[in-house]
């Protein structure tokens, strides 16, 4: 758990350096391209967390998993995975 709490603790890091860096952007009075352009890089940084928190943490750590069961059922991982996988995919263009 040691290990899952520093990498926590490293997104929260990471966190605080963006909403400064967005904080120092408002005050510079630099906008945002659009709410659309606002809200993919959100769902991207979400979709970045959880493929890199979902391999360490479920598959390579195996310290904890999306679902324990009275058994672990790996597909559960999988869908996992696939959904974060799914928010860091952009098309081209």
């Amino acid at each position: 758990m040691r290990w899952d709490g520093l990498f926590h603790a490293g997104t929260w890091i990471i966190t605080l350096a963006g909403v400064y860096m967005l904080w120092a952007d408002a005050h510079r009075r630099q906008r945002v391209d659009t709410a659309g352009v606002f809200t993919g890089q959100l769902i991207f940084g979400w979709g970045v967390f959880n493929l890199v928190e979902g391999v360490f943490d479920h598959h390579l750590l195996g310290i904890h998993h999306v679902r324990d069961m009275p058994v672990h059922v790996p597909i559960y991982d999988w869908l996992f995975l696939g959904l974060a996988g799914s928010a860091c995919w952009r098309p081209a263009g």
